[in-house]
């Protein structure tokens, strides 16, 4: 308490003006104070009111429908990540709110502790918002019962895109060894480009697989698997080479020949030639060795490419940057 008079050396100076605007400067301050917290608190349960609006709309599964054809969760990926914002990520968020709500009810104590009581209106609605939470906890039960049947659906689907792929995978094996017993040099682009079709058949097939795996782990099933898979892709690769190498010939010997020698870049063309032939060479040693017409045609086009070879002496000399200052 403030004193209403006060003792300085030999004078008594009475303190009754200067104690009542010290308490008028305090009460203002409070009164400011509170204004602050007050405002604080409207802002916080705007953020409150927003931050639900955002969960419940984002953990809201959407029905397919004609003006949402495809619907939400609409992959198996869509749907793990919102059952883990409805079990997890929710929960976290639901704990920030709740700790804000907590903070705003010590205010709330602490204004009405020093006789700045909020109005009758403001206290309803802070207690409104502190109820707000409770639609996170409906829409929460509503979702989790749909993801539920969702995960049925999905799994459904998973299990007949499994079937279909192995099925898929023993028809392009079956294509693959059709393909293999072409053999006619003189077709190198209707064969190239069938074997071009299988190429991308096979690399569509292990995306898919890989795709299934993924989608298995998500729903913890035992992933399938494809042992016909690897084995066609390892099947398919020296044929593939070959016939590109094939196709190259056909499609380069007549530049070789023919074209101007300023356009044969002469590194290029002795890499070309040179690979082409080490590259055929091992697959005759190696990988085609089971398959008689095809050891053939590589042995062929190691020799259609090794007759290039006396040629390309007389290509580098002539080719020799240094010729044009002769």
């Amino acid at each position: 308490m403030l004193s209403t008079e006060v003792q300085i050396g030999g004078m008594l100076i009475k303190c009754t003006g200067s104690r009542n605007e010290i308490r008028d400067r305090v009460r203002k301050m409070k009164e400011i104070v509170a204004e602050c917290i007050k405002n604080q608190m409207f802002e916080e349960n705007k953020d409150i009111i927003e931050s639900v609006n955002s969960m419940v709309k984002h953990m809201t599964i959407i029905p397919k429908s004609s003006k949402n054809p495809q619907g939400r969760p609409n992959t198996i990926e869509e749907w793990d990540s919102l059952n883990k914002f409805i079990r997890i990520e929710s929960e976290e968020k639901l704990k920030d709110i709740n700790t804000t709500i907590e903070n705003s009810k010590l205010k709330i104590a602490l204004l009405d502790k020093e006789q700045l009581k909020m109005s009758g209106d403001d206290l309803h609605k802070c207690w409104l918002t502190f109820g707000y939470t409770r639609e996170v906890f409906i829409s929460r039960k509503e979702n989790l019962r749909k993801l539920e049947q969702l995960k049925y659906d999905f799994s459904e689907t998973l299990k007949e895109n499994a079937r279909d792929l192995s099925n898929l995978v023993k028809e392009i094996a079956d294509d693959l060894e059709l393909l293999e017993r072409e053999d006619e040099l003189d077709k190198y682009v209707e064969i190239g480009g069938r074997y071009q079709i299988i190429g991308d058949r096979i690399k569509k097939a292990q995306e898919d697989a890989t795709l299934i795996n993924s989608r298995e782990k998500i729903l913890s099933y035992k992933p399938s698997i494809y042992p016909l898979l690897p084995k066609i892709a390892a099947q398919y690769q020296p044929f593939q080479t070959l016939w590109t190498l094939v196709s190259d010939y056909y499609f380069n010997y007549p530049k070789w020949m023919n074209d101007y020698l300023n356009q044969i870049q002469r590194e290029e063309l002795t890499e070309t030639i040179t690979s082409a032939i080490r590259t055929l060479r091992k697959l005759e040693k190696n990988d085609l060795k089971d398959s008689r017409s095809a050891l053939e045609n590589a042995a062929t086009m190691a020799g259609k490419y090794q007759e290039m070879m006396p040629y390309l002496p007389t290509i580098c000399d002539l080719r020799n940057p240094a010729l044009k200052y002769l």
